[in-house]
């Protein structure tokens, strides 16, 4: 993992990081989207895919990585866990509880970026629990079924970063563009004065 290497070769322990681990909304819809029949989630409907099923295996990687020896040398010399950050889980399709994602990401070392109307909602009725754990051999079964249909979750996550990736490039290019733009104006500006 580059986070460790890093530590390894700079020899440097930096302060907590959280990575982005994509926009967990997304991927249901990208997952649903390539169904080939609508009932291919009667057993296991697709937002608990989208949430339990990837964020299960996500966590048995994670542990793989962060529960080595290897790290907990690290640890004792102050490391920090690179911890994974759920973006947008705010629940967008009303078919759905309205606070599934806040309950069903629950972790230790995690963070969770929710809305205000989020927060607001899961104080009133939401669950607190560690389900980050939640059915990990049922987890690995699904995405095995999945890929019988050609749903193919290495490429479905691919992809989502992909477009995250380019919509952060997009961003920042306008954002430059925009400065550029007031620059040039400033400079105008002193120019006629």
């Amino acid at each position: 993992m580059p986070y460790i290497q890093y530590l390894y070769e700079a020899q440097l322990i930096p302060a907590p990081l959280a990575a982005e681990f994509y926009r967990v909304h997304a991927l249901t819809y990208k997952v649903e989207a390539q169904a080939p029949r609508p009932d291919i989630f009667e057993s296991a409907p697709a937002h608990l895919f989208r949430i339990r099923r990837h964020t299960a295996i996500f966590e048995q990687d994670f542990k793989s990585i962060f529960g080595t020896p290897r790290f907990e040398s690290l640890k004792h010399a102050g490391a920090h866990v690179q911890r994974p950050l759920w973006a947008s889980t705010s629940t967008k399709n009303p078919a759905y509880r309205d606070v599934l994602y806040a309950e069903e990401l629950i972790g230790p070392d995690t963070v969770d970026t929710m809305p205000l109307e989020t927060i607001e909602k899961f104080a009133d009725h939401g669950r607190a629990r560690n389900s980050i754990n939640d059915d990990i051999a049922e987890a690995k079964e699904t995405l095995a079924e999945l890929e019988k249909v050609s749903i193919h979750y290495d490429q479905v996550t691919q992809q989502l970063q992909d477009e995250g990736v380019q919509k952060f490039a997009d961003s920042f290019h306008q954002l430059f563009a925009g400065i550029e733009s007031k620059k040039q104006a400033i400079k105008e500006g002193q120019a006629a004065h």
